[in-house]
């Protein structure tokens, strides 16, 4: 991003166009988009390939405009969802990517790019559901995850997977009576031990 040179040209609905067909193409299935601007769309793709600009109207829509919304209402509809920032934006262009953005709370106005930071950790905390033991999901650290609350099967609640000494009575288990002490009434092997 650092080599990236502004030539006046804001390309809302292209930029929103070719992300959604990366995203149906090659995303998981999380999929979100977010849209940074610093203006209102002024230049739009024409079916033939060549470019349309269009003058900026802070009272009304222009066809770039039109165009941006059009592409997010397609977004939308493939199932993406979408997050919008205006950097340091005016009125007209806060209500377009309030429109742009899925819901509105999905907009984040950002008065310079010091805030940019903690916005984007906000759509990342909404974005990516932290992993957990009991999510149903194998996660670095653990031996199982079940995704229920079933203690007594072969996945604790803990994500580790059940073993002799654990104080819980598995199957093939005579006893288990939570220590590997042989010379209690159950071995460490959990079988009863007789006198």
């Amino acid at each position: 991003i650092n080599a990236l040179t502004a030539s006046g040209a804001t390309n809302i609905g292209d930029g929103l166009k070719v992300g959604r067909q990366e995203l149906v193409a090659h995303g998981g299935p999380t999929k979100a988009l977010i849209l940074l601007s610093d203006g209102a769309p002024n230049v739009m793709s024409l079916p033939n390939g060549s470019q349309r600009f269009c003058f900026v109207d802070p009272q009304s829509p222009t066809n770039c405009t039109i165009y941006a919304v059009n592409q997010s209402n397609l977004t939308k509809q493939a199932g993406i969802e979408i997050f919008t920032i205006g950097l340091g934006v005016n009125n007209f262009t806060e209500g377009l990517l309030k429109e742009i953005a899925t819901i509105p709370s999905n907009y984040f106005f950002a008065p310079n790019s010091t805030v940019l930071e903690s916005i984007y950790t906000e759509i990342n905390d909404e974005i990516c559901e932290l992993a957990f033991c009991g999510d149903g999901v194998l996660d670095e650290g653990e031996e199982c995850d079940d995704g229920n609350t079933n203690n007594n099967d072969n996945c604790r609640n803990n994500c580790k997977l059940p073993f002799c000494g654990d104080n819980l009575l598995d199957s093939g288990e005579q006893c288990d009576d939570g220590n590997l002490n042989n010379n209690d009434l159950c071995s460490s092997a959990c079988t009863v031990t007789f006198c």
